[in-house]
């Protein structure tokens, strides 16, 4: 049961919630960054309902702390302001009691906690603290394991691909797909295509898992395991998903005694956005330690379907997956940080080859977090102008709308509808407005839903003016 939160009704409607029976939670929405689930409570009072009573501030406390975790980054640990459980409170728009239970003075709860939007903007824009909100298509992660020898993808199952299988899946910005291995996947990508970057066999199963980016994660030894030569890629194409995902940071190692004479653990992360050349990081850590450092390294053989590395690496496999996700997510609320509540406004041309277009074009626009409003200039039967008010720059913009498969694009303009001066460029004029004797035209900014059938006569978007971040680590591929 989803229970609202309104302070006057808040009494009756937790003891409803409470007396009801329990349901699951709702699968939290793709775009629903702002509900944090599983947050479990565990109060200790004089008796179970005065332990209860403590528990829903409490579940409120921790998930708002999860939610501020989630939007910043951890540079911004400590500038949260200090809120109190009523602070807290305001910015709840409804919880749900997922699972609970409870003895004579105990009480163990699992909640779902929503927040409030609108209510959470502003209370990050008051601090200053900077924050995301933008949550990025699926990363679809391809675990290439070279501890053995001959590179291994699908044919068996190795210690680095149960590494990312038992991954917890992360529930913040960037949401991780870890592919189940199954025919279709031998069909769609090889090991050889992966690791030569074929962007045809990468796009193939990046659209049957509705991924964004693919990243192809090489694990093996160190001083075995070299960086790949950069495989080029060919020129974008009109439904090319302009919403790189960043590189990753230098990583920091891991404590222990590794046995003597192990090689460190090398990973090597390939990151292909079909919009350009693919970034290449490396993240190397020492073996961690073992129990019995002197067993044998099992090799690949037909009897050994699931065979050891060395001592140590498969123990250290855990730890690289999550320091890989962790930068990664990083670095996205780093390309997606809005840095204050100013609204700038930015004139769009959206052609439409029919009904759903427009449909389509509207739908989707709705599912931007960053667009505050959306202005309806003009409207005919193969386009419409629109104004779109929104927070963050064209750069921000372009990645938001590209999560919901909407192509920004900047052409030569062709009449004085423009971008307003907030975006660089002179201010908004009417259609058919006359231009300044003079003035050159400037770019406008077309606007198309991948699906349509326009879509084709969308030019690719330019890397260069796509946001991509530099972020300490990152090796740049050669033309």
């Amino acid at each position: 049961m989803l229970v609202r939160c309104i302070s006057a009704l808040r009494p009756a409607l937790v003891v409803l919630a409470l007396l009801c029976l329990w349901t699951p939670a709702r699968a939290q929405a793709p775009h629903d960054v702002f509900t944090v689930r599983d947050v479990v409570v565990d109060i200790t009072a004089g008796n179970a309902a005065a332990a209860r009573d403590e528990a829903i501030p409490e579940a409120q406390r921790k998930a708002f702390r999860t939610l501020y975790e989630r939007l910043t980054l951890p540079r911004d640990a400590n500038r949260l302001p200090t809120l109190g459980p009523a602070e807290i409170e305001a910015l709840v728009e409804a919880f749900e009691v997922q699972e609970e239970r409870t003895s004579a003075v105990r009480y163990v709860g699992t909640y779902t906690v929503r927040f409030r939007p609108s209510a959470v903007r502003t209370l990050m824009i008051g601090a200053g603290i900077p924050y995301a909100e933008v949550q990025a298509k699926p990363l679809l992660v391809l675990a290439v394991d070279h501890t053995l020898g001959d590179p291994i993808l699908w044919q068996q199952e190795t210690a680095w691909r149960r590494a990312w299988a038992d991954l917890p899946l992360p529930d913040g910005l960037l949401p991780i797909v870890i592919p189940y291995g199954e025919l279709q996947d031998v069909t769609d990508i090889g090991v050889s295509e992966a690791l030569a970057g074929d962007v045809t066999a990468l796009r193939r199963i990046a659209d049957r898992y509705g991924a964004g980016s693919v990243a192809v994660v090489q694990a093996g030894l160190k001083g075995i395991l070299e960086m790949p030569p950069p495989a080029g890629l060919p020129p974008a194409d009109p439904g090319a998903r302009p919403a790189p995902v960043p590189a990753l940071p230098p990583a920091s190692t891991t404590a222990g005694a590794p046995p003597a004479g192990a090689h460190d653990l090398r990973v090597i992360v390939t990151l292909h956005h079909f919009d350009g050349a693919p970034e290449i990081s490396v993240l190397d850590l020492p073996p961690a330690p073992v129990h019995h450092p002197d067993a044998p390294a099992a090799s690949a053989s037909a009897e050994s379907p699931a065979a050891a590395p060395p001592p140590g690496i498969a123990e250290a496999m855990p730890e690289a997956v999550r320091q890989v996700v962790e930068r990664l997510e990083q670095a996205w609320v780093q390309a997606n940080l809005v840095e204050t509540g100013h609204e700038n406004r930015l004139a769009v041309t959206v052609p439409l080859s029919g009904l759903q277009d427009w449909a389509e074009t509207r739908r989707r626009l709705g599912g931007v977090p960053t667009i505050t409003h959306v202005r309806i200039v003009s409207l005919a039967r193969d386009r419409a102008e629109l104004e779109l008010t929104c927070l963050g720059d064209t750069a921000r913009l372009r990645t938001a709308l590209a999560q919901q498969d909407l192509l920004l694009t900047e052409e030569p303009a062709t009449g004085p509808f423009d971008a307003p001066s907030s975006y660089g460029g002179p201010p908004v004029a009417e259609p058919g407005a006359a231009m300044p004797a003079g003035a050159a035209p400037a770019p406008v900014w077309r606007l198309v839903w991948r699906g349509s059938p326009l879509a084709a006569a969308t030019p690719a978007a330019d890397p260069a003016r796509s946001p991509q971040p530099t972020v300490p680590g990152a090796v740049a591929p050669s033309p």
